[in-house]
């Protein structure tokens, strides 16, 4: 197993190299079934070099991009036997009360790692020779950290005493789960600013907890989770595009703050925003128009090996991309997957993603007409 800082460039490196060596790369997740295999340890250009030597005509390889939900909700079902990616939905439903309750426990231990959401923390590579399968495996320093951090948070969930785990029963799950959801609706909840003050707040609305410090403290998590999750990006999208309108009605930046209940530095941070999204959509199709040319791009499956080999962008990234569009014409279909919905409402990781879009076109130089030999 080796480390990498950047598994992306990597990634284009060793699409890059396979071509030319004349290996085609299958993307999938390798399953390690009954078979001899070695586990390679020195770098991943070796490895392709003796892939050549050998004469391996396929090379499998997973690259799926992190999530740290999806990530976690894994790792849960991983605990009961080996988990195959490629069967997983994007993001699966944990029907099993412990498995509720040791997921959200989960999220609580690593939550500081969804910072490097749709980044690629782990690349997995496999190719056979006489019934030999040869394994490498890259990880990101990040991706080894968040294992180890799982790897405690699995420890410490296992040291939990019987009674202290008793909210995974169902009865008490559900009544505790409405009031969280009641507390996290409550209109004063934003203004609780500290764990603390949420837990008093609580207290306050839900007397007979005030005797049952540890309900108390698991109805404010799960108010938390619930807040911050589905309540929150949804009210931030709002204010943010409210903040935009009145601002091209003429508002001024403290009457806007005033109407919406916002410091003047929000309302100022939230038009930013929006205007730095929309220049780095600009910045976007002016390189997609030097990429693509007078050529269409349809979306076949040859275009998108060319872009992901070249510009290490995917068909996901492209729909994601495709999303963020109709979202700024106003043209969004309330009707996707939630996992994309809880993309759109985060302003952040928009712009993030734009970001990383607009760095990778700009990370080649190659128009689509020379792979066309137009």
């Amino acid at each position: 197993m080796s480390t990498h800082d950047d598994l992306r460039t990597v990634l284009k490196a060793m699409l890059q190299k396979a071509m030319e060596q004349g290996i085609h790369v299958v993307r999938g997740y390798p399953r390690l079934l009954n078979y001899p295999q070695v586990e390679w340890e020195r770098e991943w250009t070796e490895y392709l070099d003796v892939a050549q030597l050998a004469g391996a005509a396929l090379l499998y390889l997973y690259d799926d991009p992190f999530i740290l939900e999806r990530e976690n909700v894994l790792k849960v079902i991983g605990q009961k036997g080996e988990v195959e990616k490629q069967r997983i939905p994007a993001l699966p439903i944990l029907e099993d009360d412990e498995d509720q309750w040791l997921s959200s426990r989960l999220m609580e231990q690593t939550n500081n790692w969804s910072s490097y959401n749709q980044q690629i923390g782990h690349i997995e590579c496999l190719w056979f020779k006489e019934g030999v399968g040869h394994h490498l495996t890259l990880d990101t320093e990040w991706y080894l950290a968040y294992n180890e951090a799982v790897e405690r948070a699995f420890i410490e969930s296992d040291g939990v005493e019987e009674e202290n785990r008793r909210v995974r029963k169902k009865e008490q799950a559900v009544e505790l789960m409405k009031r969280a959801e009641q507390l996290a609706r409550h209109e004063r909840f934003e203004d609780a600013s500290s764990s603390e003050k949420r837990q008093f707040m609580a207290g306050q609305i839900f007397p007979d907890l005030a005797l049952d410090p540890y309900s108390l403290s698991q109805v404010v998590s799960l108010a938390e989770m619930i807040y911050w999750w589905e309540i929150e990006p949804g009210m931030r999208s709002t204010k943010i595009q409210k903040a935009r309108d009145l601002r091209m009605r003429g508002e001024s930046i403290k009457n806007i703050a005033a109407i919406l209940k916002m410091s003047d530095a929000k309302v100022r941070a939230a038009i930013e925003l929006v205007d730095s999204q929309n220049r780095l959509i600009t910045d976007i199709k002016k390189e997609m128009q030097r990429v693509w040319g007078s050529i269409k791009f349809n979306g076949d499956g040859d275009q998108y090996e060319w872009l992901n080999m070249n510009y290490g962008i995917s068909e996901e990234d492209d729909v994601r991309w495709q999303l963020i569009l109709e979202k700024n014409q106003g043209e969004l279909d309330e009707d996707h997957d939630p996992e994309n919905l809880a993309f759109l409402r985060d302003d952040i990781a928009i712009e993030a993603f734009l970001t990383r879009l607009l760095q990778k076109y700009r990370s080649n130089t190659i128009p689509y007409s020379q792979a066309t030999n137009l």
